[in-house]
């Protein structure tokens, strides 16, 4: 069976498609430009072969996946950013599970064809997991040949039948010189500041074999973790843009003026003279009307004086985007794509993360909040864009959102209108009591960082 996991990769790596997913600034360090990447140089290509290889095994057992949407995975995330650096990272989740020994039947028909069902797609769902740990972990073993031995690490624990794994693999080197970051540890050796990095890891479950044997289904035999950052240039430019908001929006908006697509405004604020017991920094379910579950705390620092500010004022507004068909969902985030990366190419020094290839899951009871999009620039009074993808049930919802301070969300958001200093104006009145509203929302994002203001 490895043998053919090996066939597999290796016809990966030969058989790879030249794709160009983002204009990349022009390199200023010997780095490759962007003419070297649309002719595939490098190792970015059997990567993108490896992502198109890993998709079409997810796409294969797409009804094994959304039979219990709950439990469905995006195997891939690929995001793009820029911080003075552009960049593209690839992470494969390579999660496996434990399938029982044997299943315990009651004799009940009806009861153990449910059984019988869950534990055949726990079965199927396994083995799929297991085919993409396999083609990951021998394509990083091949492309792990095609280096130095000073710039490979392979670190693997095989002890009494659990097996742990860390691999660190710096694919090439900038032209320049030897800027190679290394460090060791218990797994061997780390790196860093590199064109190409790849890291593989698999982190048993010490008790999986254990549940596993007392009939229980689904169980986690390990967590897994394949990631690739691609990064062209070795030094930073620190070259910034401002962001123009009101051009964004409307450079954007043109595609949400379709047939079928809802459209509200949605406020939030909070300023100094916030009551205590319902401020940004007092938040808690027994204190406040609100529990959020998106908060991202950003602190200007300052080097002459060593310490960090926290804003004393917080806006965020925008506009919800409502649609009722996954169809139109797809088309218009192919077109927000276009868009995107249309206005990133004519700005090429904005601040941004960029995610555009979100999987959108067929199940109908998944709640799910998956950041999109994103432009920051690090003021002393930090401003962002931000859209936010979300889905429950058969409903589809796109925030576009401008923010100066702090960002935060509350659970509330699909039926608060605004949100000022604790006084909340409705949309509707709630009818889900708190925990409806996290099932219905899902999903807890929180941030916390400092940051030097630009000068």
């Amino acid at each position: 069976m490895k043998r053919t996991y090996m066939k597999a990769t290796l016809a990966l790596l030969i058989v790879a498609t030249v794709t160009s997913c983002y204009n990349l600034a022009p390199e200023n360090t010997g780095a490759l430009t962007s003419a070297d990447i649309y002719r595939g140089e490098g190792n970015i290509l059997k990567i993108d072969s490896l992502v198109d290889y890993v998709k079409s095994l997810a796409k294969e057992k797409e009804d094994i996946l959304n039979a219990h949407s709950s439990t469905s995975e995006n195997f891939v995330t690929t995001t793009y950013r820029y911080d003075g650096k552009h960049s593209k990272t690839v992470t494969i989740s390579c999660d496996l599970t434990q399938t029982p020994d044997s299943i315990k039947l009651t004799g009940d028909h009806q009861k153990d064809s449910v059984t019988l069902f869950w534990a055949n797609n726990y079965k199927e769902r396994g083995l799929l997991k297991q085919r993409v740990y396999d083609v990951v972990k021998n394509t990083c073993l091949l492309l792990a040949n095609e280096v130095k031995e000073q710039n490979k690490s392979l670190w693997e624990s095989h002890h009494d039948g659990i097996d742990s794994v860390r691999y660190s693999i710096a694919l090439r080197e900038y032209p320049q010189g030897d800027t190679l970051s290394r460090w060791t540890n218990i797994y061997g050796t780390e790196y860093n500041t590199a064109p190409e990095l790849i890291t593989f890891s698999f982190t048993p479950f010490s008790d999986a074999t254990l549940l596993a044997s007392k009939g229980a289904l689904g169980v986690t035999k390990g967590f897994g973790r394949f990631t690739y950052t691609y990064t062209p240039d070795s030094v930073y430019d620190r070259t910034y843009e401002l962001l123009d908001k009101k051009e964004f929006e409307k450079f954007i908006k043109p595609i949400f003026k379709q047939k079928g697509i809802e459209s509200r405004p949605f406020y939030l604020s909070h300023d100094k003279d916030c009551p205590d017991e319902v401020s940004l920094f007092s938040f808690g379910q027994e204190t406040t009307p609100m529990e959020m579950i998106v908060m991202k705390e950003m602190h200007p620092y300052s080097p002459s004086t060593g310490e960090q500010f926290p804003p004393s004022f917080s806006e965020t507004k925008g506009t919800i985007y409502t649609i009722k068909s996954a169809k139109q969902l797809e088309s218009v985030l192919h077109q927000l794509d276009e868009r995107i990366w249309q206005y990133i190419d004519a700005h090429p020094h904005l601040w941004y993360e960029f995610t555009p290839d979100l999987t959108i899951t067929d199940g109908k009871l998944l709640a799910k909040l998956s950041p999109y999009f994103q432009m920051s620039q690090w003021t002393p009074l930090y401003e962002d864009v931000s859209i936010i993808l979300h889905r429950y049930q058969d409903t589809f919802h796109i925030l576009v959102l401008n923010t100066t301070g702090d960002f935060w969300l509350p659970a509330e958001w699909p039926i608060v209108k605004s949100w000022e200093n604790g006084n909340v104006t409705y949309v509707k009145h709630p009818q889900l009591t708190k925990k409806e509203l996290r099932d219905y929302i899902s999903g807890t994002m929180r941030h916390q960082g400092s940051y030097q203001a630009w000068e």
